[in-house]
């Protein structure tokens, strides 16, 4: 008999691969914006090869819990950063030989995001069945590996604007590839440590299996409302993150060393609430986290509206990472906590695919928006902003009202 030591090593293994794996997707999602505008200076081509990105994350969240039901968080995982680590190579690759165009690198994106969020899915199964069988405390735990999420967050970026410094875009892409391996080796090596129930059994999957997800989200409306926040709220992050911040670096600051100082300053604040949920999370009721804290958010984003230079634009977007931060473990102990064992492998894929919906809708127009709208710029020595994230702020919290009034009343969990 394994002892519990051991088998709580294999909780944290589960943790730290997991933690590589969002490295090596934050090298990716700093590096790509970058190259997009080496090759065509365009905001526009940005958004759309970017919004393209995350419409295979949806496609994939059809058939991605089905995957995990059928082949097992195990194998689920080890496709997954493969297909990464495939992908990835092959954009510097051909980029070395010339040969890298529009069309191929829309190919490797489409590619390196296929098996992504079955595949982060499948990472988040393995560990709350781990919890399960272990009878861990899972707000604990999920603060925990949400703190090492962040802290990958914060090293990411900084990192990656090092290197662009140093090497250029290309040669980052190269470091990002191989840390793909890591996670799958690492898996390769664990998986016979894990406890019987934390990789789910194979089922046979039929049109109708790969639905449930969906039609199980659909039949609790205030897990219709959670996800129609967190799509309002992947929504703004990602454009921030991956349109408006690069952009913002790239023609305002002109350093992607910057880029890297801002992400830092928004990767401190997500850790900061992911420590403070890990201790104080199970003391709140999660209604009343999700309607103060993600009114907060909504103002913090508004606020960045008027940050034009980078010591503006750090400190309040430490306050969004501050909001924004335990909105992970939060969700996921919400999710935990409320759908049946077998169906958390469709289930989760169906909520990391409907909480993305939003997003490959907006890039495209927020990239023309920022481009031919109402571009960043410097008139007469003052630097001119959009007012994109005022009203993606408004939104946002518009949304909130709306689930504070159906569900605000609550003051203890389910």
């Amino acid at each position: 008999m394994e002892s519990k030591p051991h088998k709580n090593l294999v909780v944290y293994g589960l943790i730290g691969l997991n933690g590589v794996s969002i490295l090596g997707n934050a090298l990716t999602e700093f590096a790509i914006p970058w190259l997009i505008l080496q090759m065509t200076g365009s905001p526009t081509y940005v958004g759309i090869l970017l919004g393209f990105k995350f419409v295979p994350i949806f496609i994939s969240s059809v058939v991605g819990g089905g995957m995990i039901d059928r082949f097992g968080g195990v194998k689920t995982s080890k496709y997954s950063d493969l297909l990464n680590f495939a992908a990835v190579a092959a954009i510097p690759l051909l980029f070395v030989y010339d040969q890298l165009d529009m069309t191929l690198l829309l190919l490797l994106i489409f590619l390196s995001s296929l098996l992504d969020a079955p595949g982060r899915s499948a990472k988040d199964v393995l560990f709350a069945n781990e919890l399960d069988s272990k009878n861990l405390a899972k707000e604990k735990l999920n603060g925990f590996n949400s703190l090492v999420e962040s802290l990958m967050d914060l090293l990411g970026p900084l990192l990656a604007g090092v290197l662009i410094s140093l090497y250029g875009v290309v040669n980052l892409l190269w470091f990002d590839a191989f840390s793909f391996l890591i996670p799958l080796i690492g898996l390769i090596y664990l998986q016979k440590h894990l406890s019987k129930t934390a990789d789910m059994p194979a089922q046979k999957a039929n049109f109708k299996h790969f639905w449930q997800g969906f039609e199980f989200i659909y039949r609790h409306r205030e897990m219709r409302l959670i996800v129609g926040l967190s799509a309002v709220i992947s929504m703004a992050i990602s454009v921030l993150i991956f349109i408006y911040l690069p952009i913002f670096a790239n023609q305002i600051l002109r350093s992607p060393i910057d880029q890297g100082i801002i992400m830092v300053f928004f990767a401190t604040g997500t850790m900061s609430a992911t420590l403070l949920y890990s201790f104080l999370g199970d003391r709140i009721s999660y209604q009343a986290l999700l309607s103060i804290g993600y009114a907060g958010l909504a103002v913090a984003i508004m606020t960045l509206n008027f940050a034009n230079n980078l010591w503006l634009f750090a400190p309040i977007i430490w306050f969004v990472g501050l909001f924004l931060g335990y909105s992970g473990p939060l969700e996921a102990t919400y999710l935990q906590r409320h759908v049946p064992k077998n169906l958390r492998g469709r289930v989760f894929a169906a909520y990391a695919g409907l909480r993305q919906l939003l997003v490959p809708l907006s890039m495209p127009l927020v990239g023309y928006y920022l481009e031919f709208i109402a571009p960043m710029q410097v008139v007469g020595g003052q630097v001119k902003m959009p007012n994109l994230m005022l009203f993606m702020g408004v939104l946002l919290l518009a949304m909130v009202a709306v689930y504070s009034w159906q569900f605000g009343r609550k003051t203890s969990q389910n």
